[in-house]
Protein backbone atom coordinates (compact mmCIF):
# COMPACT_ATOMS: atom_id res chain seq x y z
CA UNK A 1 0.00 0.00 0.00
CA UNK A 2 2.82 2.41 0.81
CA UNK A 3 4.27 1.91 -2.68
CA UNK A 4 0.87 2.62 -4.24
CA UNK A 5 0.45 5.78 -2.15
CA UNK A 6 3.95 6.96 -3.06
CA UNK A 7 3.25 6.39 -6.76
CA UNK A 8 -0.02 8.32 -6.46
CA UNK A 9 1.76 11.20 -4.71
CA UNK A 10 4.39 11.31 -7.46
CA UNK A 11 1.66 11.24 -10.13
CA UNK A 12 -0.20 14.12 -8.49
CA UNK A 13 2.94 16.10 -7.69
CA UNK A 14 4.18 15.84 -11.26
CA UNK A 15 1.06 17.68 -12.43
CA UNK A 16 1.21 20.62 -10.05
CA UNK A 17 2.82 23.91 -11.11
CA UNK A 18 6.37 24.16 -9.77
CA UNK A 19 5.75 27.02 -7.34
CA UNK A 20 2.61 25.43 -5.91
CA UNK A 21 4.34 22.06 -5.46
CA UNK A 22 7.36 23.70 -3.82
CA UNK A 23 5.16 25.71 -1.46
CA UNK A 24 3.07 22.69 -0.46
CA UNK A 25 6.22 20.65 0.15
CA UNK A 26 7.80 23.31 2.37
CA UNK A 27 4.68 23.76 4.47
CA UNK A 28 4.14 20.00 4.69
CA UNK A 29 7.68 19.33 5.88
CA UNK A 30 7.43 22.04 8.54
CA UNK A 31 4.08 20.75 9.81
CA UNK A 32 5.37 17.19 9.89
CA UNK A 33 8.34 18.24 11.98
CA UNK A 34 6.62 20.54 14.45
CA UNK A 35 3.62 18.24 14.94
CA UNK A 36 5.92 15.61 16.41
CA UNK A 37 4.62 12.98 13.96
CA UNK A 38 8.13 12.53 12.60
CA UNK A 39 10.97 12.56 15.09
CA UNK A 40 14.58 13.34 14.25
CA UNK A 41 17.28 10.76 15.03
CA UNK A 42 20.45 12.01 16.74
CA UNK A 43 23.76 10.12 16.67
CA UNK A 44 27.45 10.54 17.50
CA UNK A 45 29.91 9.58 14.79
CA UNK A 46 33.55 8.86 15.62
CA UNK A 47 36.52 8.09 13.42
CA UNK A 48 39.71 9.33 11.77
CA UNK A 49 39.14 12.61 9.94
CA UNK A 50 39.82 13.22 6.27
CA UNK A 51 43.28 14.65 5.75
CA UNK A 52 45.33 14.18 8.92
CA UNK A 53 43.53 11.10 10.20
CA UNK A 54 43.25 12.56 13.70
CA UNK A 55 40.26 11.42 15.81
CA UNK A 56 37.07 13.42 15.25
CA UNK A 57 33.56 13.45 16.69
CA UNK A 58 30.51 14.55 14.73
CA UNK A 59 27.09 15.03 16.32
CA UNK A 60 24.41 14.62 13.65
CA UNK A 61 20.65 15.16 13.74
CA UNK A 62 18.67 13.99 10.74
CA UNK A 63 17.60 11.02 8.68
CA UNK A 64 20.03 8.92 6.68
CA UNK A 65 21.20 8.97 3.99
CA UNK A 66 20.43 12.68 3.50
CA UNK A 67 22.24 13.93 6.59
CA UNK A 68 25.35 12.01 5.56
CA UNK A 69 26.95 14.59 3.23
CA UNK A 70 28.98 16.36 5.92
CA UNK A 71 30.05 13.05 7.48
CA UNK A 72 31.30 11.81 4.10
CA UNK A 73 33.49 14.90 3.82
CA UNK A 74 34.49 14.91 7.50
CA UNK A 75 35.76 11.33 7.94
CA UNK A 76 38.28 9.26 6.02
CA UNK A 77 36.04 6.21 5.90
CA UNK A 78 32.93 4.85 7.56
CA UNK A 79 32.78 6.20 11.14
CA UNK A 80 31.57 4.33 14.21
CA UNK A 81 27.98 5.26 14.96
CA UNK A 82 26.39 5.63 18.40
CA UNK A 83 22.64 6.28 18.43
CA UNK A 84 21.55 8.86 21.00
CA UNK A 85 17.78 8.81 20.44
CA UNK A 86 14.93 10.37 18.48
CA UNK A 87 13.50 13.78 19.33
CA UNK A 88 10.78 16.16 18.21
CA UNK A 89 11.88 19.17 16.21
CA UNK A 90 10.85 21.52 19.01
CA UNK A 91 13.09 19.68 21.50
CA UNK A 92 16.04 19.31 19.14
CA UNK A 93 17.85 22.63 19.83
CA UNK A 94 17.89 21.92 23.58
CA UNK A 95 19.12 18.35 23.05
CA UNK A 96 21.95 19.43 20.76
CA UNK A 97 22.89 22.27 23.09
CA UNK A 98 23.32 19.71 25.87
CA UNK A 99 25.36 17.29 23.76
CA UNK A 100 27.42 19.51 21.44
CA UNK A 101 30.23 20.08 23.95
CA UNK A 102 31.41 16.52 23.30
CA UNK A 103 31.62 17.01 19.52
CA UNK A 104 34.03 18.81 17.22
CA UNK A 105 31.16 19.68 14.88
CA UNK A 106 27.36 19.50 15.20
CA UNK A 107 25.13 19.16 12.13
CA UNK A 108 21.32 19.30 12.05
CA UNK A 109 19.31 18.74 8.87
CA UNK A 110 16.19 20.89 9.23
CA UNK A 111 13.48 21.91 6.76
CA UNK A 112 13.96 25.47 5.53
CA UNK A 113 10.85 26.95 7.11
CA UNK A 114 11.82 25.58 10.51
CA UNK A 115 15.49 26.52 10.11
CA UNK A 116 14.56 30.19 10.54
CA UNK A 117 13.65 29.46 14.16
CA UNK A 118 17.28 28.50 14.84
CA UNK A 119 18.57 31.99 14.02
CA UNK A 120 20.55 33.38 16.93
CA UNK A 121 21.45 29.93 18.29
CA UNK A 122 24.92 29.96 16.76
CA UNK A 123 24.26 27.63 13.82
CA UNK A 124 25.59 28.38 10.35
CA UNK A 125 22.80 27.85 7.75
CA UNK A 126 24.23 25.83 4.85
CA UNK A 127 21.86 25.02 1.96
CA UNK A 128 21.63 21.32 1.21
CA UNK A 129 21.98 22.15 -2.50
CA UNK A 130 22.81 25.35 -4.38
CA UNK A 131 21.48 26.22 -7.82
CA UNK A 132 23.73 27.13 -10.77
CA UNK A 133 22.82 28.88 -14.00
CA UNK A 134 24.64 30.26 -17.01
CA UNK A 135 23.95 33.36 -19.03
CA UNK A 136 24.23 32.09 -22.60
CA UNK A 137 27.44 33.66 -23.99
CA UNK A 138 27.34 35.83 -27.08
CA UNK A 139 30.28 33.88 -28.49
CA UNK A 140 30.47 30.28 -27.26
CA UNK A 141 33.54 29.55 -29.37
CA UNK A 142 35.43 32.37 -27.68
CA UNK A 143 34.67 30.75 -24.31
CA UNK A 144 35.95 27.43 -25.63
CA UNK A 145 39.13 29.04 -26.96
CA UNK A 146 39.78 30.95 -23.74
CA UNK A 147 42.10 28.23 -22.49
CA UNK A 148 42.20 26.13 -19.37
CA UNK A 149 40.30 22.91 -18.87
CA UNK A 150 37.42 23.75 -21.24
CA UNK A 151 39.90 23.89 -24.10
CA UNK A 152 41.31 20.51 -23.06
CA UNK A 153 37.78 19.09 -22.81
CA UNK A 154 37.00 20.20 -26.34
CA UNK A 155 40.08 18.35 -27.60
CA UNK A 156 38.40 15.17 -26.31
CA UNK A 157 35.08 16.14 -27.88
CA UNK A 158 36.73 16.50 -31.29
CA UNK A 159 38.92 13.40 -30.85
CA UNK A 160 35.93 11.15 -30.14
CA UNK A 161 33.84 12.89 -32.81
CA UNK A 162 30.80 13.36 -30.58
CA UNK A 163 27.66 14.50 -32.35
CA UNK A 164 24.39 15.88 -30.89
CA UNK A 165 20.85 14.69 -31.63
CA UNK A 166 17.72 16.22 -30.05
CA UNK A 167 14.51 14.17 -29.62
CA UNK A 168 11.15 14.46 -27.85
CA UNK A 169 8.55 12.02 -26.59
CA UNK A 170 7.75 9.64 -23.73
CA UNK A 171 9.38 6.61 -25.37
CA UNK A 172 12.78 8.27 -25.51
CA UNK A 173 12.24 9.54 -21.96
CA UNK A 174 11.70 6.00 -20.63
CA UNK A 175 14.80 4.71 -22.40
CA UNK A 176 16.88 7.59 -21.05
CA UNK A 177 15.51 7.14 -17.53
CA UNK A 178 16.31 3.45 -17.25
CA UNK A 179 19.54 3.15 -19.22
CA UNK A 180 21.30 6.43 -18.42
CA UNK A 181 19.81 8.64 -15.73
CA UNK A 182 19.17 6.13 -12.92
CA UNK A 183 22.44 4.15 -13.23
CA UNK A 184 24.53 7.32 -13.60
CA UNK A 185 22.95 9.07 -10.58
CA UNK A 186 23.33 5.98 -8.39
CA UNK A 187 26.95 5.37 -9.34
CA UNK A 188 27.82 9.06 -9.01
CA UNK A 189 26.00 9.91 -5.78
CA UNK A 190 25.13 6.59 -4.14
CA UNK A 191 22.35 6.60 -1.55
CA UNK A 192 22.34 10.41 -1.38
CA UNK A 193 21.35 10.75 -5.06
CA UNK A 194 18.44 13.12 -5.70
CA UNK A 195 16.22 11.26 -8.17
CA UNK A 196 13.36 12.76 -10.13
CA UNK A 197 10.39 10.52 -10.80
CA UNK A 198 9.73 9.07 -14.23
CA UNK A 199 6.31 10.79 -14.24
CA UNK A 200 7.84 14.19 -13.56
CA UNK A 201 10.39 13.88 -16.38
CA UNK A 202 7.77 12.57 -18.81
CA UNK A 203 5.65 15.66 -18.19
CA UNK A 204 8.56 18.04 -18.55
CA UNK A 205 10.13 16.50 -21.65
CA UNK A 206 6.95 17.41 -23.56
CA UNK A 207 7.95 21.05 -23.10
CA UNK A 208 11.57 20.43 -24.01
CA UNK A 209 13.44 17.37 -25.15
CA UNK A 210 16.51 15.19 -24.75
CA UNK A 211 19.88 16.08 -26.22
CA UNK A 212 21.82 12.90 -26.93
CA UNK A 213 25.55 12.74 -27.59
CA UNK A 214 26.45 10.03 -30.10
CA UNK A 215 29.77 8.37 -30.89
CA UNK A 216 30.02 6.07 -33.90
CA UNK A 217 26.24 6.13 -34.14
CA UNK A 218 25.75 4.98 -30.52
CA UNK A 219 24.12 7.10 -27.83
CA UNK A 220 26.68 7.47 -25.03
CA UNK A 221 25.30 10.36 -22.95
CA UNK A 222 22.22 12.56 -22.71
CA UNK A 223 20.61 15.45 -20.86
CA UNK A 224 16.85 15.96 -20.49
CA UNK A 225 15.72 19.59 -20.56
CA UNK A 226 12.58 21.68 -20.24
CA UNK A 227 12.13 25.09 -21.82
CA UNK A 228 10.67 27.79 -19.59
CA UNK A 229 10.31 31.04 -21.56
CA UNK A 230 13.92 32.11 -22.23
CA UNK A 231 15.50 29.50 -19.93
CA UNK A 232 16.61 25.97 -20.75
CA UNK A 233 16.24 23.98 -17.52
CA UNK A 234 18.53 20.91 -17.37
CA UNK A 235 16.68 18.35 -15.26
CA UNK A 236 18.50 15.04 -15.62
CA UNK A 237 21.81 13.86 -17.05
CA UNK A 238 23.36 10.45 -17.58
CA UNK A 239 25.75 8.25 -19.50
CA UNK A 240 25.17 4.86 -21.12
CA UNK A 241 24.67 2.30 -18.32
CA UNK A 242 25.98 4.93 -15.89
CA UNK A 243 29.52 4.47 -17.22
CA UNK A 244 31.62 7.05 -15.33
CA UNK A 245 34.61 6.55 -17.64
CA UNK A 246 32.67 8.38 -20.35
CA UNK A 247 33.08 11.55 -18.28
CA UNK A 248 36.86 11.21 -18.58
CA UNK A 249 36.45 10.70 -22.32
CA UNK A 250 34.69 14.05 -22.70
CA UNK A 251 31.09 12.88 -23.13
CA UNK A 252 29.74 15.14 -20.37
CA UNK A 253 31.79 18.07 -21.69
CA UNK A 254 30.16 17.43 -25.06
CA UNK A 255 26.72 17.59 -23.40
CA UNK A 256 27.55 20.95 -21.84
CA UNK A 257 28.91 22.38 -25.08
CA UNK A 258 26.07 21.17 -27.30
CA UNK A 259 23.27 22.12 -24.87
CA UNK A 260 24.60 25.68 -24.53
CA UNK A 261 24.89 25.86 -28.31
CA UNK A 262 21.34 24.52 -28.66
CA UNK A 263 20.04 27.06 -26.15
CA UNK A 264 21.52 29.89 -28.19
CA UNK A 265 20.04 28.52 -31.42
CA UNK A 266 16.63 28.33 -29.73
CA UNK A 267 16.84 31.95 -28.58
CA UNK A 268 17.24 31.15 -24.88
CA UNK A 269 19.18 33.55 -22.68
CA UNK A 270 19.87 31.27 -19.70
CA UNK A 271 20.77 27.63 -19.10
CA UNK A 272 19.88 26.35 -15.64
CA UNK A 273 22.43 23.71 -14.63
CA UNK A 274 20.47 22.99 -11.44
CA UNK A 275 21.95 21.72 -8.19
CA UNK A 276 25.42 21.23 -6.76
CA UNK A 277 26.66 20.47 -3.27
CA UNK A 278 27.35 23.54 -1.05
CA UNK A 279 31.16 23.46 -1.11
CA UNK A 280 33.60 25.46 -3.21
CA UNK A 281 35.66 22.29 -3.73
CA UNK A 282 32.73 20.13 -4.84
CA UNK A 283 33.80 18.50 -8.11
CA UNK A 284 30.54 19.15 -9.95
CA UNK A 285 30.41 22.79 -8.86
CA UNK A 286 34.05 23.31 -9.92
CA UNK A 287 33.24 21.80 -13.32
CA UNK A 288 30.21 24.04 -13.80
CA UNK A 289 32.08 27.13 -12.60
CA UNK A 290 34.61 26.92 -15.42
CA UNK A 291 31.70 27.44 -17.82
CA UNK A 292 30.86 30.66 -15.97
CA UNK A 293 27.79 29.69 -13.94
CA UNK A 294 26.33 31.88 -11.18
CA UNK A 295 24.96 30.57 -7.87
CA UNK A 296 21.31 31.04 -6.95
CA UNK A 297 18.96 29.89 -4.19
CA UNK A 298 17.41 26.64 -5.42
CA UNK A 299 13.67 26.75 -4.56
CA UNK A 300 13.24 22.96 -4.58
CA UNK A 301 16.05 22.41 -2.06
CA UNK A 302 13.86 21.92 0.98
CA UNK A 303 16.37 21.50 3.81
CA UNK A 304 19.31 23.34 5.34
CA UNK A 305 22.29 21.84 7.13
CA UNK A 306 22.78 23.82 10.35
CA UNK A 307 26.37 23.67 11.61
CA UNK A 308 27.83 24.60 14.98
CA UNK A 309 31.32 24.10 16.44
CA UNK A 310 33.56 25.06 19.30
CA UNK A 311 35.68 28.12 18.64
CA UNK A 312 39.35 27.39 18.00
CA UNK A 313 38.70 23.76 17.04
CA UNK A 314 41.56 22.57 14.81
CA UNK A 315 39.54 19.62 13.49
CA UNK A 316 36.93 22.02 12.09
CA UNK A 317 39.68 24.23 10.64
CA UNK A 318 41.04 21.21 8.80
CA UNK A 319 37.56 20.24 7.58
CA UNK A 320 36.88 23.70 6.16
CA UNK A 321 40.34 23.74 4.57
CA UNK A 322 39.39 20.90 2.24
CA UNK A 323 35.60 21.50 2.23
CA UNK A 324 34.95 25.28 2.31
CA UNK A 325 31.21 25.69 2.76
CA UNK A 326 28.68 27.95 1.08
CA UNK A 327 26.20 29.40 3.58
CA UNK A 328 23.16 31.66 3.57
CA UNK A 329 24.03 35.34 3.97
CA UNK A 330 20.90 37.48 3.97
CA UNK A 331 19.19 36.87 0.65
CA UNK A 332 22.34 35.46 -0.95
CA UNK A 333 25.37 33.28 -0.30
CA UNK A 334 28.84 33.69 1.16
CA UNK A 335 31.53 31.08 1.81
CA UNK A 336 33.58 30.03 4.83
CA UNK A 337 37.21 28.99 4.30
CA UNK A 338 39.36 27.14 6.80
CA UNK A 339 42.73 28.89 6.57
CA UNK A 340 44.71 31.69 5.00
CA UNK A 341 46.39 29.42 2.44
CA UNK A 342 43.18 28.97 0.45
CA UNK A 343 43.11 31.43 -2.46
CA UNK A 344 39.79 33.16 -2.97
CA UNK A 345 40.47 33.79 -6.66
CA UNK A 346 40.90 30.05 -7.28
CA UNK A 347 37.77 29.06 -5.34
CA UNK A 348 35.47 31.96 -6.21
CA UNK A 349 32.13 31.28 -7.89
CA UNK A 350 29.97 34.10 -9.24
CA UNK A 351 26.96 34.74 -7.04
CA UNK A 352 28.92 34.79 -3.77
CA UNK A 353 28.83 37.94 -1.66
CA UNK A 354 32.20 37.37 -0.03
CA UNK A 355 34.50 34.77 1.51
CA UNK A 356 35.16 34.60 5.26
CA UNK A 357 38.05 32.82 6.95
CA UNK A 358 37.44 30.81 10.08
CA UNK A 359 40.25 32.46 12.02
CA UNK A 360 38.70 35.89 11.42
CA UNK A 361 35.38 35.20 13.10
CA UNK A 362 33.51 32.99 15.52
CA UNK A 363 30.52 30.98 14.27
CA UNK A 364 28.10 33.22 16.15
CA UNK A 365 29.54 36.32 14.42
CA UNK A 366 28.87 35.00 10.92
CA UNK A 367 25.79 36.21 9.02
CA UNK A 368 22.78 34.00 9.65
CA UNK A 369 24.21 32.27 12.72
Amino acid sequence: MSTVMRDMAEWAGARLPDRLREGITRVGLALLGWSGLRKTPVARLRGPTRGSGRPGVLLVAGHEPWVGYVAQRFFQGEPAREAVGEFTLSALPHVLDRLCGEADLTVARVDRRSAGRWTGLGYLPVPEWVGTRLRVPEDLEQLVRSGGSIKRDMVLVRRHQYRPVVTQGAQDCDAFYGSMYLPFARKRHGESAFLRSRQDLRRRVARGGILWVQRDGRRVAAVLFERKAETLDLLALGTADGDLSLEREGAVAALYYFIVKWAREMGCRTVDFRGSRPSLTDGLLRYKSKWGVTLYDKPDSYHDLLLRWRQGNSVVTEFLSHTPLIFRDGGGFSALLGNEHQREDELWVDGLRRCYRLAECAATALPGA
